[in-house]
């Protein structure tokens, strides 16, 4: 039996994606992980997959992808738990369209309209190492409460006319990455059916290394709730499937020549991918794709 499964993958730009997909495809097709996907057919134009493999193996960075949907991906794999057929379709879009396109222009082309009637999964991707955080309003606070002891302050709010200091309001600075995402899932909603939504956490290594190896690390689901707590609660009260997986595809940095050589030195390179779900850490990246197609 063969079920076909649509798969939206979200995220600004650098927020893990093109990575992900790189590791996906080389796992995937090499078969050095256990109980993964296997690849049942490969797909007619796979150039693209293949280029983003080589690049994941040999640790270097991709190009970003162009404005728009450039490389629409669709390839066959068999779930070795069940032995059932899945057709993957994965619309790659670019982190500029979810940023520019649908939050800054408020656009919606009839396409992405299209692809969202048919979803029957998203992963949406968030970069632990890169995201702009959030800044709470007690933080605002602490910065605008005068300075104790201050003349010019204590005069200025005895006279009724503080200072203005004007600040130029940019979105691209000044928004958090939070504020993007959770518009992105509220417009998704408007127009998808249900859907499970999978969270990856990407560049997990930054969190994990922060760890001694005697620590046990943080969860990524606990990692979210103390970064991005506006995520957690918009995702709790509108999903009723979700997870949140800490993945780190490359395994490292690739511009620290001594963690680079590292990842290069691997037999196997899928042993570099970490992926962290609850309690557990695997090198197995279709986890996140595995379960939603075992409904």
């Amino acid at each position: 039996m063969t079920e076909p499964y649509n798969y939206l993958l979200l995220g600004l730009p650098q927020s893990g994606k093109t990575s992900f997909l790189g590791a996906l495809w080389y796992s995937i097709e090499s078969q050095e992980t256990a109980n993964s996907l296997s690849l049942e057919a490969l797909p007619d134009d796979r150039e693209y997959l293949t280029e983003l493999s080589d690049l994941w193996c040999q640790c270097k960075n991709f190009q970003r992808t162009t404005l728009g949907v450039d490389f629409p991906i669709s390839f066959t794999v068999t779930n070795f738990k069940t032995g059932n057929k899945h057709v993957i379709d994965i619309p790659d879009m670019s982190g500029e369209f979810y940023k520019t396109t649908l939050f800054e222009e408020r656009q919606i082309p009839i396409e992405f309209i299209k692809d969202l009637k048919d979803v029957n999964g998203v992963l949406l991707f968030i970069n632990a190492d890169t995201f702009i955080r959030p800044t709470s309003i007690k933080e605002v606070n602490g910065h605008l409460k005068p300075e104790v002891g201050s003349i010019d302050n204590v005069s200025e709010i005895n006279s009724g006319s503080p200072k203005e200091s004007k600040i130029t309001f940019e979105i691209s600075k000044h928004v958090p990455d939070v504020i993007y995402i959770v518009d992105l899932l509220q417009i998704i909603q408007n127009f998808a059916n249900d859907f499970k939504l999978a969270i990856i956490i990407s560049a997990w290594d930054v969190v994990l290394d922060s760890f001694d190896t005697e620590e046990v690390p943080i969860s990524p689901l606990e990692w979210a709730k103390q970064e991005l707590p506006l995520l957690v609660q918009a995702v709790e009260s509108n999903f009723k499937e979700y997870r949140i997986y800490g993945i780190s595809a490359q395994g490292g940095s690739y511009k620290e020549a001594e963690v680079k050589d590292k990842l290069l030195s691997n037999i196997n390179q899928t042993e570099r991918i970490r992926v962290h779900f609850n309690d557990e850490i695997s090198n197995d990246i279709t986890l996140p794709i595995r379960w939603i197609i075992e409904a």
